[in-house]
């Protein structure tokens, strides 16, 4: 009974109902969510889990020789009808308890496992680890959705890494590009992570589900855009950008930091290309080979980068109607200026200028910024970037060591400078 039922059938007042309201909470922990309490006995049920597992296999590797191929088929599958069986009384009798949802979901994932690796040995199915182990996401998915099981989902964001590495000679796949079937898997677990920021702002699944995706994501542009450097840049910084702007919404800008993954890739990844690119010997390797005609850009390259830029341009256009144009988040501005430059096909001498005064002005709004909100991080944010475009024309020009050391202590000493004299500023003003 919560504190809302006592005060229908009690004569219980508002106002005391309100006062007890946090207390009596804390100890009417709702079982549907996962506490600190749960994640021990959770713990401890899949490890009770695995012990069965093993336990089973060891009795029946004992007596394995001696079987036919039927009774091994038979024997094989045996704790996966135990697993569904147990997930079929989750559902419909311990639908609320947690920890017998993520159990489950844990053995059906054990046993779905050790039976394939049985059955490849009787029948000399999928020898290739690689198989097995996309056979076993293709198993687990449903049961994700079905006990709303989140450490079954963790496991799948495991088990679909080899995917974009090994070309599988499943029937279902083996048409499919390595990048279009990895796409096609994280855009099913996708739903989940919706279900979980919808329903557990706080839930540390939706934590590692915050990292893990956008992750994925960068990995997925580095390693599916390799015919022309200019294609994955746009791909990238775009990507990047849509990071900022789902890291400027609401709930991640009033959450943790923790769990604003997105603004934190997001913006890291947009300053380092940006800043990269300023270096005039990386423009120089990146940017050796003009832009290639579009027959030698592979369909999968080309069809995502359209679509990354498209979302960041819809995106940006939002922005535009929606806040002034000095309210909109600087990066958004750096992204485009960078993208714009390399899609006018300017020169690599042009494009280094616009690069490093772009950057520069960005720099030095952020320096502004710091210091008028008195916020050390955006300040060091903005000194931290002259000093790496600095560093990077010191190494450029043909300059005698004498003097770069001299900019490099000068450097130093204006950042100590500004340092100091925002910390005063700040204790002043307490």
């Amino acid at each position: 009974m919560n504190v809302s039922e006592l005060l229908k059938h009690s004569n219980l007042k508002p106002k005391f109902a309100e006062k007890i309201k946090p207390s009596y909470k804390d100890q009417n922990i709702n079982s549907s969510e996962l506490t600190n309490s749960n994640c021990l006995i959770l713990l401890f049920g899949i490890l009770v889990f695995m012990l069965v597992i093993l336990g089973m296999k060891t009795i029946i590797s004992h007596y394995w020789d001696s079987l036919s191929k039927l009774s091994r088929f038979i024997i094989a599958f045996i704790p996966f009808f135990i697993a569904q069986t147990l997930c079929g009384y989750a559902i419909f009798r311990k639908k609320d308890n947690v920890i017998w949802r993520e159990c489950v979901g844990v053995f059906i994932f054990l046993a779905f496992g050790s039976a394939i690796l049985m059955i490849s040995r009787i029948y000399n199915f999928y020898n290739d680890l690689g198989d097995s182990v996309i056979l076993c996401a293709f198993a687990i998915l449903p049961f994700v959705y079905i006990l709303k099981s989140s450490v079954t989902s963790l496991i799948y964001l495991l088990l679909i890494i080899p995917i974009f590495f090994y070309s599988s000679s499943l029937p279902v796949l083996s048409s499919l590009s390595n990048e279009l079937n990895f796409s096609l898997f994280l855009l099913a677990i996708l739903p989940y992570y919706y279900y979980l920021y919808r329903n557990k702002s706080d839930n540390i699944f939706l934590l590692i589900f915050n990292w893990v995706v956008p992750i994925y994501l960068v990995f997925f542009t580095f390693l599916l855009m390799n015919s022309d450097s200019r294609i994955y840049i746009i791909s990238s910084l775009s990507l990047y950008s849509i990071f900022t702007y789902i890291g400027d919404t609401p709930y991640f800008k009033n959450n943790s930091i923790a769990y604003n993954s997105y603004k934190i890739i997001g913006g890291v990844n947009i300053l380092i290309f940006a800043c990269f690119l300023s270096f005039q010997n990386v423009l120089d390797s990146v940017f050796i080979e003009k832009l290639k005609s579009s027959e030698s850009i592979l369909f999968s390259e080309l069809f995502f980068t359209i679509l990354f830029s498209s979302i960041f341009l819809i995106l940006l256009f939002r922005e535009f109607l929606m806040k002034k144009i000095q309210n909109i988040n600087c990066l958004y501005y750096l992204s485009l200026a960078i993208i714009c430059f390399i899609l006018f096909g300017l020169s690599n001498s042009i494009l280094l200028v616009c690069i490093n005064v772009v950057l520069f002005i960005y720099s030095i709004i952020k320096v502004i910024d710091g210091f008028i909100k008195n916020n050390i991080l955006r300040m060091n944010l903005g000194l931290t970037i002259v000093a790496v475009l600095a560093s990077f024309r010191l190494i450029d020009y043909d300059i005698e060591f004498n003097i770069k050391g001299l900019c490099f202590v000068g450097l130093g000493l204006i950042v100590l400078g500004a340092n100091y004299y925002l910390i005063e500023e700040i204790r002043y003003n307490e």
